[in-house]
């Protein structure tokens, strides 16, 4: 096994690291692993449908007003889309917004 400064490297490096044991069993993950299987094209079209919108917030948190129009039409699903700080490429320069989903509502509907 690796010795914790290569798995902090690598973690820098990779941005992940992979679990030596597998996923551990936790609900959490099968809630996530299901929402994600349901909700995954519907969440990709309704933000295409947007794209024209998503530079009119300006270069802080591009996709903002995207993100509340998804979760209009989402939320009654418990699932709430935020837009925070864009993507960026290797010199800095944005690439598009960065959308986050949460589930957090729908998980406590359980």
């Amino acid at each position: 096994m690796a010795s914790l400064t290569q798995r902090q490297q690598q973690l820098h490096e990779e941005g992940c690291l992979e679990l030596s044991s597998g996923r551990p069993e936790w609900e959490v993950f099968d809630l996530v692993e299901q929402h994600y299987a349901k909700y995954r094209d519907r969440v990709i079209e309704l933000l295409e449908k947007t794209r024209p919108t998503w530079t009119k917030d300006g270069d802080k948190r591009p996709g903002t007003d995207a993100a509340w129009q998804v979760s209009q039409e989402l939320g009654k699903e418990g699932l709430y889309v935020s837009a925070v700080h864009p993507s960026v490429d290797e010199e800095d320069d944005w690439t598009g917004p960065r959308f986050y989903v949460s589930l957090v509502e729908a998980a406590k509907k359980r």
